[in-house]
């Protein structure tokens, strides 16, 4: 599976996600330079994110460990997706979902 398409598996399981920062800025087009890819969830602690993450043969380390946030990961998926915490400057994640372009 290519390193993006377990987010397909998200969306298959019905996981609620965004994808922020310059991620979701360059997806709407803005000339911006990221390596990585930010996502947001809904609730951190739903097992379908796992699920998502282990049919796309990836890691997913849902607590957070000192001062690393949790985590996906692994040889298939590499380390280009950062888990989100807490976003800045937003509304509750339920508004921003009603308002995205996508859902």
């Amino acid at each position: 599976m290519h390193p993006t398409g377990w987010a397909w598996a998200l969306n298959e399981l019905g996981v609620a996600y965004l994808v922020v920062a310059l991620s979701a800025a360059a997806l709407q087009g803005a000339r911006v330079v990221t390596q990585d890819i930010d996502l947001w969830f809904e609730d951190r602690s739903d097992p379908r994110i796992a699920e998502a993450v282990k049919r796309a043969k990836g890691v997913w380390i849902p607590r957070s460990f000192g001062m690393m946030p949790p985590m996906i990961g692994g040889d298939a998926l590499g380390d280009r997706f950062d888990v989100v915490l807490t976003m800045s400057g937003l509304e509750s994640f339920a508004r921003e979902a009603r308002c995205s372009a996508i859902g």
